[in-house]
């Protein structure tokens, strides 16, 4: 499992941008991918 299934499982994620471009990246044995996590809490 990947960090991009796992934040689905978790459902983590609610917008992505090119979802098969991040599958295909993630395949490859090294990557780098940055994570923004944002939020409206006041």
């Amino acid at each position: 499992m990947n960090i991009i299934e796992e934040l689905q499982w978790r459902d983590a994620i609610y917008q992505q941008t090119d979802a098969a471009g991040l599958k295909e990246l993630t395949e490859k044995e090294t990557y780098f991918i940055i994570l923004w996590h944002g939020s409206n809490r006041r």
